[in-house]
Protein backbone atom coordinates (compact mmCIF):
# COMPACT_ATOMS: atom_id res chain seq x y z
CA UNK A 1 0.00 0.00 0.00
CA UNK A 2 1.21 3.50 -0.70
CA UNK A 3 1.92 6.26 1.73
CA UNK A 4 -0.48 9.11 2.33
CA UNK A 5 -0.80 10.90 -0.99
CA UNK A 6 -3.77 13.21 -1.22
CA UNK A 7 -6.51 12.61 -3.77
CA UNK A 8 -9.86 14.38 -4.14
CA UNK A 9 -12.97 12.84 -2.64
CA UNK A 10 -14.70 13.20 -6.02
CA UNK A 11 -12.81 10.17 -7.36
CA UNK A 12 -15.48 7.92 -5.83
CA UNK A 13 -18.17 9.42 -8.01
CA UNK A 14 -15.94 9.59 -11.10
CA UNK A 15 -13.80 6.48 -11.01
CA UNK A 16 -14.87 3.94 -8.40
CA UNK A 17 -18.05 1.90 -8.50
CA UNK A 18 -18.67 0.53 -5.02
CA UNK A 19 -19.61 -2.95 -3.87
CA UNK A 20 -21.61 -2.82 -0.65
CA UNK A 21 -20.40 -6.07 0.86
CA UNK A 22 -22.82 -6.11 3.77
CA UNK A 23 -26.46 -5.12 3.40
CA UNK A 24 -29.69 -6.51 4.78
CA UNK A 25 -33.31 -6.39 3.66
CA UNK A 26 -36.32 -7.65 5.54
CA UNK A 27 -40.09 -7.68 5.31
CA UNK A 28 -41.74 -8.35 8.66
CA UNK A 29 -44.89 -9.56 6.91
CA UNK A 30 -42.99 -12.37 5.22
CA UNK A 31 -40.42 -13.57 7.78
CA UNK A 32 -39.83 -13.44 11.53
CA UNK A 33 -36.86 -11.67 13.13
CA UNK A 34 -37.09 -12.18 16.91
CA UNK A 35 -33.90 -10.18 17.58
CA UNK A 36 -35.57 -7.00 16.32
CA UNK A 37 -37.64 -6.92 19.51
CA UNK A 38 -34.43 -5.76 21.22
CA UNK A 39 -33.85 -2.92 18.72
CA UNK A 40 -37.22 -1.26 18.12
CA UNK A 41 -35.58 1.61 16.24
CA UNK A 42 -35.17 -0.68 13.23
CA UNK A 43 -38.12 -3.00 13.75
CA UNK A 44 -39.83 -2.12 10.48
CA UNK A 45 -39.61 -3.16 6.86
CA UNK A 46 -36.44 -2.29 4.99
CA UNK A 47 -36.76 -2.99 1.30
CA UNK A 48 -35.07 -2.05 -1.95
CA UNK A 49 -36.79 1.31 -2.29
CA UNK A 50 -35.58 2.27 1.19
CA UNK A 51 -32.02 1.29 0.31
CA UNK A 52 -32.19 3.24 -2.93
CA UNK A 53 -33.47 6.34 -1.14
CA UNK A 54 -30.99 6.26 1.72
CA UNK A 55 -27.97 5.50 -0.48
CA UNK A 56 -28.91 8.08 -3.11
CA UNK A 57 -25.84 9.83 -4.51
CA UNK A 58 -23.48 7.04 -3.42
CA UNK A 59 -22.08 5.08 -6.40
CA UNK A 60 -23.16 1.61 -5.27
CA UNK A 61 -22.76 -0.72 -8.24
CA UNK A 62 -23.24 -4.13 -6.60
CA UNK A 63 -24.76 -5.37 -3.33
CA UNK A 64 -24.01 -8.45 -1.24
CA UNK A 65 -26.99 -9.45 0.89
CA UNK A 66 -26.00 -11.01 4.22
CA UNK A 67 -28.50 -13.19 6.05
CA UNK A 68 -30.50 -11.14 8.53
CA UNK A 69 -30.99 -13.74 11.26
CA UNK A 70 -34.61 -14.56 10.63
CA UNK A 71 -36.04 -17.59 12.42
CA UNK A 72 -33.78 -20.52 11.55
CA UNK A 73 -36.59 -22.57 9.99
CA UNK A 74 -37.15 -19.73 7.50
CA UNK A 75 -33.58 -19.38 6.27
CA UNK A 76 -34.23 -20.94 2.87
CA UNK A 77 -37.32 -18.76 2.55
CA UNK A 78 -35.07 -15.75 3.15
CA UNK A 79 -32.90 -16.80 0.21
CA UNK A 80 -36.02 -16.99 -1.98
CA UNK A 81 -37.16 -13.59 -0.67
CA UNK A 82 -33.86 -11.94 -1.59
CA UNK A 83 -33.68 -13.72 -4.94
CA UNK A 84 -37.05 -12.17 -5.76
CA UNK A 85 -35.76 -8.78 -4.61
CA UNK A 86 -32.86 -9.10 -7.04
CA UNK A 87 -35.32 -8.93 -9.94
CA UNK A 88 -36.43 -5.54 -8.60
CA UNK A 89 -32.95 -4.41 -7.53
CA UNK A 90 -30.50 -5.97 -10.01
CA UNK A 91 -27.50 -4.65 -8.07
CA UNK A 92 -28.06 -7.53 -5.62
CA UNK A 93 -25.41 -9.87 -7.00
CA UNK A 94 -24.68 -12.25 -4.12
CA UNK A 95 -26.27 -13.80 -1.05
CA UNK A 96 -24.59 -14.92 2.16
CA UNK A 97 -27.17 -17.39 3.44
CA UNK A 98 -27.76 -18.93 6.84
CA UNK A 99 -26.65 -22.52 7.35
CA UNK A 100 -26.81 -24.52 10.62
CA UNK A 101 -23.14 -25.52 10.67
CA UNK A 102 -23.22 -27.31 14.03
CA UNK A 103 -25.60 -29.97 12.75
CA UNK A 104 -23.89 -31.89 9.94
CA UNK A 105 -26.96 -33.58 8.48
CA UNK A 106 -29.03 -30.38 8.43
CA UNK A 107 -26.06 -28.40 7.15
CA UNK A 108 -25.40 -30.77 4.25
CA UNK A 109 -29.07 -30.76 3.25
CA UNK A 110 -29.04 -26.98 3.45
CA UNK A 111 -25.88 -26.66 1.37
CA UNK A 112 -27.39 -28.87 -1.33
CA UNK A 113 -30.46 -26.63 -1.46
CA UNK A 114 -28.42 -23.43 -1.43
CA UNK A 115 -26.21 -24.73 -4.21
CA UNK A 116 -29.23 -24.65 -6.54
CA UNK A 117 -29.30 -20.85 -6.29
CA UNK A 118 -26.51 -19.15 -8.27
CA UNK A 119 -26.72 -16.00 -6.12
CA UNK A 120 -25.53 -17.82 -2.98
CA UNK A 121 -21.79 -17.26 -2.58
CA UNK A 122 -21.26 -17.96 1.11
CA UNK A 123 -22.89 -18.77 4.40
CA UNK A 124 -23.12 -17.35 7.90
CA UNK A 125 -24.25 -18.79 11.22
CA UNK A 126 -24.37 -16.76 14.41
CA UNK A 127 -24.14 -18.29 17.88
CA UNK A 128 -24.82 -16.74 21.27
CA UNK A 129 -22.32 -19.26 22.65
CA UNK A 130 -19.18 -18.96 20.52
CA UNK A 131 -17.93 -22.37 21.69
CA UNK A 132 -20.38 -23.87 19.18
CA UNK A 133 -17.98 -22.77 16.44
CA UNK A 134 -15.57 -25.38 17.81
CA UNK A 135 -18.04 -28.28 17.83
CA UNK A 136 -16.90 -31.25 15.76
CA UNK A 137 -19.88 -30.83 13.44
CA UNK A 138 -19.11 -27.16 12.89
CA UNK A 139 -15.50 -27.83 11.96
CA UNK A 140 -16.56 -30.64 9.63
CA UNK A 141 -19.05 -28.40 7.81
CA UNK A 142 -16.64 -25.47 7.57
CA UNK A 143 -14.07 -27.78 5.97
CA UNK A 144 -16.67 -28.72 3.34
CA UNK A 145 -17.26 -25.17 2.16
CA UNK A 146 -14.41 -25.09 -0.39
CA UNK A 147 -16.20 -27.94 -2.21
CA UNK A 148 -19.07 -25.50 -2.82
CA UNK A 149 -16.75 -22.52 -3.38
CA UNK A 150 -18.48 -20.86 -0.43
CA UNK A 151 -16.92 -18.52 2.10
CA UNK A 152 -17.97 -18.17 5.74
CA UNK A 153 -18.88 -14.80 7.26
CA UNK A 154 -17.98 -14.60 10.95
CA UNK A 155 -20.15 -12.31 13.07
CA UNK A 156 -19.00 -12.26 16.70
CA UNK A 157 -18.46 -9.95 19.62
CA UNK A 158 -14.82 -9.04 20.04
CA UNK A 159 -14.52 -11.00 23.28
CA UNK A 160 -14.96 -14.18 21.19
CA UNK A 161 -11.91 -13.63 18.97
CA UNK A 162 -9.78 -16.23 20.77
CA UNK A 163 -12.42 -18.91 20.13
CA UNK A 164 -12.70 -17.98 16.47
CA UNK A 165 -8.92 -18.11 16.09
CA UNK A 166 -9.05 -21.77 17.22
CA UNK A 167 -11.77 -22.42 14.66
CA UNK A 168 -9.85 -20.83 11.79
CA UNK A 169 -6.71 -22.79 12.70
CA UNK A 170 -8.59 -26.01 11.98
CA UNK A 171 -9.89 -24.89 8.57
CA UNK A 172 -6.91 -23.62 6.56
CA UNK A 173 -8.59 -24.11 3.18
CA UNK A 174 -11.81 -22.25 4.02
CA UNK A 175 -12.25 -18.57 3.15
CA UNK A 176 -13.35 -16.54 6.17
CA UNK A 177 -14.65 -12.97 6.32
CA UNK A 178 -14.69 -11.09 9.61
CA UNK A 179 -17.83 -8.96 9.74
CA UNK A 180 -17.58 -5.48 11.29
CA UNK A 181 -13.91 -5.95 12.27
CA UNK A 182 -15.25 -8.41 14.89
CA UNK A 183 -17.32 -5.66 16.56
CA UNK A 184 -14.64 -4.00 18.72
CA UNK A 185 -15.70 -2.31 21.97
CA UNK A 186 -15.10 1.20 20.62
CA UNK A 187 -17.50 2.86 23.03
CA UNK A 188 -15.52 1.41 25.94
CA UNK A 189 -12.19 2.48 24.48
CA UNK A 190 -10.74 -1.02 24.27
CA UNK A 191 -8.29 -0.25 21.47
CA UNK A 192 -5.37 -2.18 22.95
CA UNK A 193 -7.47 -5.35 23.13
CA UNK A 194 -8.55 -4.73 19.55
CA UNK A 195 -4.96 -4.54 18.33
CA UNK A 196 -4.09 -7.88 19.90
CA UNK A 197 -7.16 -9.69 18.59
CA UNK A 198 -7.14 -8.22 15.10
CA UNK A 199 -3.45 -9.00 14.69
CA UNK A 200 -4.24 -12.64 15.44
CA UNK A 201 -7.00 -12.73 12.83
CA UNK A 202 -4.94 -10.92 10.19
CA UNK A 203 -2.14 -13.49 10.57
CA UNK A 204 -4.27 -16.04 8.69
CA UNK A 205 -3.92 -15.61 4.90
CA UNK A 206 -7.39 -17.11 4.33
CA UNK A 207 -9.11 -14.35 6.37
CA UNK A 208 -10.51 -11.08 5.01
CA UNK A 209 -12.44 -8.42 6.91
CA UNK A 210 -15.19 -5.89 6.45
CA UNK A 211 -14.83 -2.33 7.64
CA UNK A 212 -18.48 -1.99 8.53
CA UNK A 213 -20.67 -1.66 11.58
CA UNK A 214 -18.23 0.55 13.48
CA UNK A 215 -20.61 3.36 14.31
CA UNK A 216 -22.96 0.80 15.82
CA UNK A 217 -20.18 -0.24 18.22
CA UNK A 218 -19.13 3.36 18.97
CA UNK A 219 -22.37 4.60 20.53
CA UNK A 220 -24.68 7.46 19.62
CA UNK A 221 -22.09 10.15 20.35
CA UNK A 222 -19.41 8.69 18.06
CA UNK A 223 -16.99 10.88 16.19
CA UNK A 224 -14.69 10.13 13.27
CA UNK A 225 -11.75 10.43 15.67
CA UNK A 226 -13.20 7.53 17.69
CA UNK A 227 -13.18 5.27 14.62
CA UNK A 228 -10.02 6.33 12.82
CA UNK A 229 -7.48 4.28 14.86
CA UNK A 230 -9.48 1.09 14.28
CA UNK A 231 -9.60 1.67 10.54
CA UNK A 232 -5.92 2.60 10.31
CA UNK A 233 -4.81 -0.46 12.29
CA UNK A 234 -6.94 -2.70 10.07
CA UNK A 235 -5.38 -1.26 6.93
CA UNK A 236 -1.91 -1.73 8.38
CA UNK A 237 -2.45 -5.40 9.23
CA UNK A 238 -4.83 -6.68 6.55
CA UNK A 239 -3.87 -4.46 3.65
CA UNK A 240 -6.45 -3.41 1.09
CA UNK A 241 -6.28 -6.80 -0.65
CA UNK A 242 -8.14 -8.30 2.33
CA UNK A 243 -10.38 -5.40 3.38
CA UNK A 244 -13.75 -4.41 1.98
CA UNK A 245 -16.38 -1.74 2.50
CA UNK A 246 -19.79 -2.60 3.93
CA UNK A 247 -22.69 -0.37 4.92
CA UNK A 248 -24.34 -2.71 7.43
CA UNK A 249 -27.59 -1.09 6.32
CA UNK A 250 -30.11 -0.81 7.93
CA UNK A 251 -28.42 -1.63 11.27
CA UNK A 252 -26.23 1.41 10.63
CA UNK A 253 -29.33 3.55 11.22
CA UNK A 254 -29.23 2.87 14.97
CA UNK A 255 -26.44 5.44 15.39
CA UNK A 256 -26.37 7.31 12.10
CA UNK A 257 -27.26 7.18 8.42
CA UNK A 258 -25.90 5.43 5.37
CA UNK A 259 -24.43 8.75 4.22
CA UNK A 260 -22.87 9.45 7.64
CA UNK A 261 -20.94 6.21 7.41
CA UNK A 262 -20.03 6.59 3.75
CA UNK A 263 -18.75 10.15 4.19
CA UNK A 264 -16.73 9.10 7.23
CA UNK A 265 -15.06 6.13 5.56
CA UNK A 266 -14.30 8.05 2.36
CA UNK A 267 -12.46 10.67 4.41
CA UNK A 268 -10.43 7.91 6.05
CA UNK A 269 -9.60 6.49 2.63
CA UNK A 270 -8.85 9.83 1.00
CA UNK A 271 -5.07 9.73 1.74
CA UNK A 272 -4.63 6.47 -0.16
CA UNK A 273 -4.22 5.99 -3.88
CA UNK A 274 -7.03 5.52 -6.37
CA UNK A 275 -5.92 1.90 -6.83
CA UNK A 276 -6.10 1.23 -3.09
CA UNK A 277 -9.51 2.86 -2.85
CA UNK A 278 -10.71 0.75 -5.77
CA UNK A 279 -9.47 -2.40 -4.06
CA UNK A 280 -11.18 -1.49 -0.79
CA UNK A 281 -14.47 -0.22 -2.17
CA UNK A 282 -14.79 -2.78 -4.96
CA UNK A 283 -12.00 -5.24 -5.68
CA UNK A 284 -11.81 -7.31 -2.52
CA UNK A 285 -15.55 -7.92 -2.31
CA UNK A 286 -15.72 -8.82 -6.01
CA UNK A 287 -12.99 -11.38 -5.51
CA UNK A 288 -14.17 -12.87 -2.22
CA UNK A 289 -17.81 -13.17 -3.29
CA UNK A 290 -16.94 -14.17 -6.88
CA UNK A 291 -18.76 -11.28 -8.52
CA UNK A 292 -16.39 -11.32 -11.50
Amino acid sequence: MSNLTNHPDSRHENDIKIVDSHAHFWDLKQLDYPWLDQVPAIKQNFLTEDYQSQSSGIPINEIVFVQSDCSANQSLDEVDFVSNLSSIEPRIKAIVAHNPIDNVSKAINGLKELNKNPLVRGIRCMFDDSSRFLAADSIQVLRMLPDYDYSFDICINFCDVSTVVKMIEQCPDTRFIIDHLAKPAIKDGQFEQFKVGLSQLAAFPNVSAKISGLITEAGKDWTADDLQPYVAFSVEHFGFERLMFGSNWPVVLINGTFKDWYETITKFMNPYSIEENDQFFRGTARSVYRLE
